[in-house]
């Protein structure tokens, strides 16, 4: 259920202070994307989808439109961390979480290394939408970036949940 819609001319400190985001989920698995998207708005924010990066990138709009963007680090045509670099450079202050199935021993552990290249939180998958919604609230309770400073104090990694689901 919807609280309320961005819309040109809204006023984004209010919206903030409702406690509503507008936050953009980028995700291939069309199942894991509308579970994310279903407990986002169960929260009270509005969500918008796109199946991989470049159709994300079509979605940024202005500057301010975007609280959050949740993006899967591993994608075709454009991974996630390409899509941080061009989140970073429309709009340095949108909030970045990663997600992702990948990076297990023996391989590297690539939600570390999105958070120490500027996303603010990664949460492992498979997670629950309790994990979700909690790591939301915690990124959007921070002060967002102004850009250059990407304060390694506010970006977390957060260790996979203890349910099954999707993992890639």
């Amino acid at each position: 259920m919807y609280k309320h819609a961005w819309t040109p001319g809204t006023d984004l400190a209010a919206k903030a202070e409702d406690g509503v985001a507008t936050i953009l989920i980028i995700e291939g698995d069309r199942p894991l994307r509308t579970v994310i998207d279903a407990a986002l708005r169960r929260a009270g924010h509005t969500a918008l989808a796109a199946e991989n990066g470049i159709d994300a990138t079509a979605l940024l709009g202005p500057k301010g439109k975007l609280d959050l963007v949740i993006t899967d680090l591993f994608m075709p045509e454009m991974d996630g961390f390409e899509v941080m670099k061009a989140i970073r450079t429309h709009d340095p202050a949108v909030r970045i979480m990663v997600i992702s199935g990948g990076g297990r021993p023996p391989y590297p552990d690539f939600l570390q290394l999105a958070t120490q290249l500027g996303a603010d939180a990664a949460l492992a998958k498979p997670f629950t939408a309790e994990r979700l919604i909690e790591t939301v609230d915690k990124i959007l309770a921070r002060p967002a970036s102004t850009g250059d400073d990407a304060a390694p104090a506010r970006r977390t990694a957060l260790p996979p949940s203890t349910t099954t689901g999707s993992r890639r």
